[in-house]
Order: structure tokens, then sequence, then C-alpha cells
């Protein structure tokens, strides 16, 4: 069954052999090349030393872009997925993902909006088969939105990039030049690329009538996460959390309606369980919560409980409790970092990429409302 998708060779690629995917051992290891009607990828599939046994020549993990099948995407896609974005921003200040398609029937792109459940920080989406299964359609590029944060790819990010395609984060969506990162990836391993290698900004449309409209059905379609109740050893229910001004709630009928400047009294004491705490938090923010020093610090704190309570409720080896603390620390560090640029307007750095809409790229506010909105 192997040969029937793949082909073996030495040092090199059997490029002529017809496959789905060419393997070779090379000194460094087991790479394989995946042809796609993006561009080709050179991956690794085990990292193996192999002069011991006489190989010399080495290979290297990359991406060639072939435009033959399929043309680079017109800024005038890109330019819809970021009015997506800003208009789900408006009612639900979160994350949104589409998915980037080309029609080989219609020989053009088209934006994706699947069925999916939204936070600020978090994605839950659900694939929809008609698109996947079916053979004219092919899925270019996944690309979400990280809201008004900037453009990074996280962790997360990169363990759910197993398909062979483009993937891209848009952040700073309201602003005049959002900031945005791209890459090509196969079995979750990655190679970064310029925007430029998957946009055209000299094209604003395949055909002279191609409207990339996202549908306002396809809106109704991404919806706010909301927290249900949470059992636990600590709690038995979604307790709720009475603080000044701000009153929460856990069920998606009243969640928003109890927002009040009159703090109904006090019942019961905070849970001790970090997990309720949190969610209480988050929603203290982001619904009238005075936002200060204290507020940061004691989210902050209530986080690193969580991350403690994670690592005693499951079994979680020592190398992962390792690797869960150098990315607190790390985020920690890049969030306080941005935060003191921006005090001292310093902007970002060439560590990420920025898109600027621009007359001479994007053409006027009348001809392309989407962006400047």
């Amino acid at each position: 069954m192997l040969e029937l998708f793949n082909s073996f060779d030495v040092e090199k690629f059997n490029i002529e052999s017809g496959k789905t995917f060419n393997n070779a051992v090379f000194a460094n290891g087991i790479f394989q090349m995946r042809k796609s009607p993006m561009g080709t990828f050179v991956v690794p599939v085990e990292k193996v030393d192999f002069t011991k046994y006489g190989l010399t020549k080495t290979c290297e993990t990359q991406f060639i872009p072939d435009y033959t099948d399929i043309p680079k995407i017109p800024c005038g896609v890109l330019e819809q997925v970021i009015y997506l974005y800003r208009e789900i921003y408006k009612t639900i200040e979160s994350e949104v993902y589409c998915a980037i398609v080309w029609d080989r029937v219609k020989k053009d792109f088209f934006i994706h909006v699947p069925i999916q459940e939204v936070s600020a920080a978090t994605i839950s989406y659900t694939n929809t088969p008609e698109i996947y299964s079916n053979p004219d359609l092919v899925v270019v590029m996944d690309i979400h939105s990280h809201n008004v944060m900037n453009a990074f790819f996280s962790a997360t990010d990169l363990a759910d990039e197993m398909a062979t395609r483009f993937f891209g984060v848009i952040g700073k969506i309201n602003d005049t030049k959002p900031a945005m990162v791209v890459r090509a990836a196969a079995n979750g391993i990655d190679v970064p690329l310029q925007i430029a290698d998957i946009f055209d900004f000299t094209v604003r449309g395949i055909h002279p009538n191609s409207d990339y409209t996202v549908p306002l059905a396809d809106y109704a379609k991404v919806t706010e996460f909301v927290p249900l109740p949470i059992k636990g050893k600590y709690t038995n229910m979604y307790s709720g959390y009475y603080d000044d001004d701000y009153y929460d709630y856990g069920t998606k009928t009243n969640y928003k309606k109890a927002v009040t400047t009159t703090a109904p009294a006090k019942t019961g004491v905070e849970s001790t369980n970090p997990y309720v705490r949190i969610y209480n938090q988050i929603n203290m923010i982001r619904y009238g919560k005075t936002f200060n020093q204290d507020t940061v610090l004691n989210f902050m704190e209530t986080a690193v409980e969580c991350a403690a309570r994670y690592l005693e409720d499951f079994d979680v080896k020592e190398t992962d409790i390792h690797h869960i603390a150098e990315q607190v620390e790390l985020l920690t560090a890049f969030r306080f970092n941005s935060a003191i640029d921006a005090i001292h307007g310093v902007h970002d750095t060439d560590e990420y990429a920025e898109v600027e809409f621009t007359s001479k790229s994007l053409g006027s506010e009348n001809d392309n409302p989407a962006i400047y909105s």
C-alpha cells in the first residue's frame, strides 16, 4: 500500500515517480518531498545521523512555490478577510477563523467561514465536509485573527498545522496597518514566508467580476464562547462573582444583561477553584470592570494558579512542566516588552511583517470601503 503513494531513494528525490510523497535518505536524516497545488514542500520525517553509513549529502526544510495551477491570492480577498474580522470584533471581541479556498471549476477564490465558537484567545470550529471532500475545491490557506493583539504563531497553531497549505495570522485588525505573519506548513513543520509569496497586491480579483464578499449568513456561524458551569472538588456549580459594579453569570441568556452600575449584595465567598476565578476575572475585564494594576496582577496570579492546578490534576510529564514554564515566561516577557515599546512609541520589529493598506496597493476609500471602515 505504501508503494502506491510513496517513492524511496538515497540522497535524491525520485521526482519522476509520479508519487504523492517522495522520500529520501540523506546524511542528516529522512526527508519527504510533498507536492501540492500551491508548491512543493520538503520536510524532515526523522532526524538521523547517516554519515556513519557513508552518506554526505544533506537536505533542508524548504517550500518551493508553484503558481501554475493556483495563482497568488488577490489582495481583494485579504481585504474582505480583514473586513470580516473587524465586523465580528464590533460585537464579539474575539479571534475568528476562515479559510481561503480555490474553486477549480470557477477558477477563482472564495472565503469559507465554518461554524465556530470564539473567545478573545481561542477558536473552536467544525470542519465542513462539503469543502474538504470536494475534489474541485482546494483549501489554500487557513487564516485567523488575533483581534487587536499582535500577529504571531502560537505553539497551539503549530500543533494544528498538519495539513499541507498556507497559514496566516492577522493582528491589530483595527489599525490602518494591521500586522500579519504567514508561513507554509506540512505535517507540523513550518517554513516562514513573506506576505508577497502568497498575496498579489497588484491584482484585486482574478476576474473583472470577482466578488469575495463574505455572505451575511456566514457571520451568524461565529458565536461567542460562554463558560459553562464547572464541577469539581472545590465547587459543584458555577457560583458567579460579585465585585464593585460588575455581576458575572455563566449562562447565555442573561450573561450580558447583568452588567449594572449598582452592585447587588455579595452572596457567598469567591470560589477557590482557579478555573472559575479566571473565567470571572476575564468577564469582569470584558464587561465593565475598571482595568488597573491590581486587576492585572490578580489575573496573572490566577493564571499561574491555573497552570499549577493543571499540573496537579493531570499526569503531566516533567518535560511538559518545563515547557509550560518556559512558555509562560516567554509570553509574559513578550507582552510586557510590547507594552513598554508602545509607551515609548516603538513599533514592531522585523520579527513581525505588517500589511500596509494604501491607496496605491488597494485603491481608494470609495473603491475599498472594507479596509477603511
